[in-house]
C-alpha cells in the first residue's frame, strides 16, 4: 500500500534525479521505476534485479526471448499486490510498462515508466522525459490505504 507521504517522496525523488542522464550502470528505466516505486511504497521490488552494469548483463537477467522483460516486470508487479490495468486507469505514481521506446532503447521491446497523470516520465540520454499514456502497454496499480 502506499505510503501516506507518497506524493512528496515521489516528487522530491522526481526533482532530485530530473536531469540525471540515462546509463545502464546506474539509472536506466528499471532502476528509475523501482526508485520511484520505493518513494510510494518504502519497498524495492527490484533489489534483486540491480546487479547489472551493461546490456548483455540485464539481458541475461531479463531474458531474450520476445516479452521477456515484460513479463519478468509483470510478474514481478502482480507478486507485489498490484493489479494490471490499461493506461486510462493508471494513478500518479503507478508504474508503467511503455512500448515503442526505440529513441530510448531500440533493442528492448519496451521500457519502465512512472505514471505522472496524463504522462509518464521514464529515463533517456538528458534525464527524465515525458512520453504519453498512449503509449503504455500496461500500468499496474498500487493500491491506496
Amino acid at each position: 500500500m502506499r505510503l501516506p507521504d507518497w506524493e512528496t517522496r515521489l516528487v522530491d525523488y522526481i526533482n532530485r534525479v530530473r536531469r540525471t542522464p540515462f546509463n545502464r550502470a546506474g539509472f536506466d528505466c528499471l532502476r528509475f521505476t523501482a526508485d520511484a516505486i520505493y518513494q510510494v511504497v518504502g519497498y524495492d521490488l527490484a533489489h534483486s534485479f540491480r546487479s547489472y552494469t551493461t546490456d548483455e548483463e540485464a539481458r541475461a537477467i531479463t531474458g531474450r526471448e520476445p516479452d521477456a522483460f515484460y513479463n519478468l516486470v509483470s510478474l514481478t508487479m502482480l507478486e507485489a499486490g498490484f493489479a494490471a490495468t490499461d493506461w486510462k486507469h493508471a494513478h500518479r505514481g503507478d508504474p508503467c510498462f511503455i512500448v515503442n521506446l526505440s529513441s530510448c532503447a531500440p533493442q528492448w521491446e519496451g521500457g519502465l515508466g512512472i505514471c505522472m497523470g496524463d504522462h509518464c516520465l521514464t529515463p533517456h540520454g538528458t534525464g527524465l522525459i515525458p512520453i504519453r499514456m498512449r503509449a503504455v502497454r500496461t500500468a499496474w496499480n498500487i493500491p491506496y490505504v
